[in-house]
C-alpha cells in the first residue's frame, strides 16, 4: 500500500499531538518493510531520518496570508497531492480531516480526545466551533478512526454511537527522554541538592486544572512547613490568565518555579530526582506525562476516573477532582515514598506496556487486514 500521513502537527505543536504524530510516523518507518509513506509536512524538518527508502516527504507550506489559504491547502491542495501520489489510504493525526478524498482512497482520522465537543470553554472559541461543525461529518466519512484508550473510545461511542463498528484502540508509546551525563549544571540551577520538589509537565492551558494544584501546595505548606517546592514545567497555552492571576497571589510563590518549554534531557532530571510528579487535568485523552514519569521511576498522583487512571493502574496514586484538600493529603502521604525501590521497578514496569514500537505493529496488522478485507470485496 501506499500510505499518507498529513504530518502538520510535527510542525506546528509542541504538546501531546506533535510527540503523537512525529513517534507515529518514526515508529512506522522503522517496523514497515513492505509498504511505502507519503508524508506532507508544513516545512522541512530533521526528525524524519533521510535513510529511510520506503518515505517521500512532500513540504506543503502553511499561512494565515492570503486569507483562505489555509483552507484551500487542506482542502484542495493536500488531496489534490495524494491523489497524484496514489495513495490508498490517508492517516489524519490531529482529528481534522482528511477532506475532500475520493472514495476509492481509504480515511483514518485519530481521536486523541473530545475536549472540544465535552468542554468547548477550555479552548478557543473558534476550536470548539470548527470542531462541533465539522466532526460528526468527519467521523461519519472516514473508513476507520484510531483512538488512544478505552476512555477515549467510550467518550466516542457514548457521543457518537454510529462509529462504533470502525474503531481501532491502539495505546501509543511515550516519548523517549534523553539521559543526563553529568547533572551538575541542572543540580545547581533547581537546587535539587538540599530543597525537594513536586513536578508537573504540561502545557499552561485550563484543563491541566493548575489552579487547583496551587491551592493544594497552600495546604501542603502549611500542613507540614517543608522547605518543598513546586516546578511547573510547560509552555504558555491559551485561557491562563486566572492561573497566573493565582500564582502571582500566591502565599508560597518564592517556593514556585515555572520554568517554560524545557528540553529533553532537562525533563529527563527533573522527572528522575521529584518527590512526585502530579497531574490534576480534570480530562485528558492519554496523557504522556504520566508514563514519562513512571518510565523515570517517579511516583505519580493523578486525578481518578480518568485515562490517566486507566493507563497507570494500580501503582498510581489518584484524588478526587477538583478537590484541593484530597490531593493535598496525597501529597503529605506520598512523600516519604519516592525512593521506594520495589515501587519504582513496578513504576517501570507499567511504563513498558506503551510502546511505539508495539503501537506501530498493531497498526500495519490493522492496515493489512484492511487492505485484505478491502481487495477481497
Amino acid at each position: 500500500m501506499r500510505i499518507g500521513i498529513i504530518a502538520d502537527p510535527i510542525d506546528n505543536q509542541s504538546a501531546g499531538v506533535h510527540v503523537y504524530t512525529k513517534e507515529m510516523v518514526l515508529s512506522l518507518l522503522q517496523q514497515d518493510r513492505v509498504n511505502e509513506y507519503i508524508i506532507i509536512r508544513q516545512k522541512k524538518g530533521e526528525e524524519i531520518d533521510k535513510s529511510y527508502t520506503n518515505v517521500k516527504e512532500i513540504v506543503v507550506a502553511n499561512s494565515s496570508l492570503p486569507i483562505g489559504y489555509a483552507s484551500l491547502r487542506l482542502f484542495l491542495i493536500i488531496p489534490f497531492i495524494f491523489r497524484r501520489e496514489k495513495v490508498d489510504v490517508v492517516i489524519e493525526p490531529a482529528h481534522f480531516g482528511p477532506f475532500n478524498l475520493p472514495k476509492s482512497i481509504k480515511r483514518i482520522t485519530v481521536i486523541h480526545d473530545l475536549t472540544p465537543i465535552l468542554f468547548p470553554e477550555w479552548h478557543r472559541w473558534h476550536s470548539g466551533v470548527l470542531q462541533k461543525i465539522f466532526l460528526p461529518h468527519i467521523l461519519k466519512r472516514t473508513d476507520f478512526i484510531l483512538t488512544n484508550s478505552l476512555t477515549t473510545e467510550n467518550e466516542l461511542h457514548r457521543i457518537y454511537p454510529f462509529t462504533r463498528s470502525k474503531t481501532w484502540m491502539i495505546y501509543p508509546g511515550f516519548k523517549n527522554l534523553v539521559p543526563v551525563d553529568n547533572e551538575t549544571a541542572f543540580i545547581e540551577k533547581y537546587h535539587t541538592a538540599s530543597i525537594p520538589y513536586f513536578l508537573f509537565v504540561g502545557t499552561l492551558e485550563p484543563r491541566k486544572n493548575l489552579s487547583l494544584l496551587l491551592d493544594a501546595f497552600t495546604i501542603f505548606k502549611s500542613k507540614t512547613l517543608s522547605k518543598t517546592r513546586l516546578i511547573i514545567a510547560g509552555g504558555k497555552g491559551w485561557k491562563n490568565e486566572a492561573f497566573f492571576e493565582r500564582f502571582n497571589q500566591h502565599p508560597f510563590k518564592n517556593d514556585i518555579v515555572i520554568t517554560g518549554y524545557l528540553s529533553n534531557e532537562e525533563l529527563s532530571f527533573l522527572y528522575r530526582h521529584a518527590l512526585a510528579f502530579i497531574y490534576p487535568s480534570q480530562y485528558e485523552g492519554f496523557g504522556f506525562p504520566v508514563i514519562e514519569a513512571m518510565s523515570a521511576g517517579t511516583q505519580v498522583i493523578t486525578t481518578a476516573k480518568t485515562s490517566m487512571d486507566e493507563i497507570t493502574s494500580p501503582y498510581a496514586t489518584t484524588f478526587r477532582n477538583n478537590d484541593p484538600q484530597d490531593l493535598a493529603d496525597k501529597m503529605v502521604q506520598i512523600a516519604p515514598l519516592h525512593s521506594d525501590s520495589s515501587k519504582i521497578k513496578d513504576l517501570k514496569l507499567v511504563a513498558e506496556k506503551y510502546d511505539w514500537f508495539k503501537f506501530a505493529n498493531m497498526l500495519i496488522n490493522k492496515l493489512q487486514l484492511m487492505n485484505k478485507i478491502l481487495n477481497e470485496n
